[in-house]
């Protein structure tokens, strides 16, 4: 359950107003709240949300998960839901040629889901950035995939790999990808 709050248009780099803003798109602009079902889905982590309002004060978010029949409320499934979830109204709230700046988007999902993340954000370049740091290797590889298979290029893609080194001082690497991954 959320405090049904004023809502803005964008989400907080807490994520802290993302449900105000669904269930606000859900009633006034239902094309966003639909991109929003859309991605899930494109995800395989949900085939539904539904942000509705309780005593006009608490906001109350269920969710059919991905290849289920049944909607439950959000506590009731996997944590990767709930943390993804203000990525993508985030994301979706971006104006056009915006940047997304987003910190372990794996973080409490399953590793098909994480290779997912990247086919998504391939799909959405152009329109938008993304700055990502992850510690998935499932996300990597699959950028790898995508770039042998000619949907990424190369050039599109700008991999930094930090380390801290034998003494102490932090290293940082790029990393390229070539035309066979």
């Amino acid at each position: 359950y959320y405090l049904a709050t004023e809502t803005s248009t964008k989400v907080d780099p807490k994520g802290s107003n993302a449900i105000a803003l669904l269930y606000d798109w859900k009633r006034h602009h239902p094309k966003r709240y639909e991109e929003v079902l859309r991605l899930l889905s494109q995800l395989k982590l949900a085939s539904h949300v539904d942000a509705e309002a309780s005593l006009e004060e608490i906001l109350r978010l269920d969710v059919r998960p991905y290849q289920h029949k049944e909607l439950v409320n959000l506590a009731d499934v996997g944590f990767g839901i709930s943390q993804i979830l203000p990525m993508l109204i985030a994301d979706v709230a971006l104006p056009e040629a915006g940047t997304l700046i987003v910190n372990q988007p794996e973080v409490h999902l399953h590793p098909s889901s994480q290779a997912l993340l990247a086919d998504y954000m391939a799909a959405r370049l152009g329109a938008r950035q993304y700055i990502v740091e992850t510690h998935s290797e499932y996300l990597i590889n699959r950028l790898r995939l995508l770039v042998k298979s000619e949907v990424v290029k190369p050039e599109d893609l700008d991999i930094l790999y930090f380390d801290v080194g034998r003494t102490g001082r932090h290293k940082q690497y790029s990393l390229s990808i070539d035309l066979e991954g």
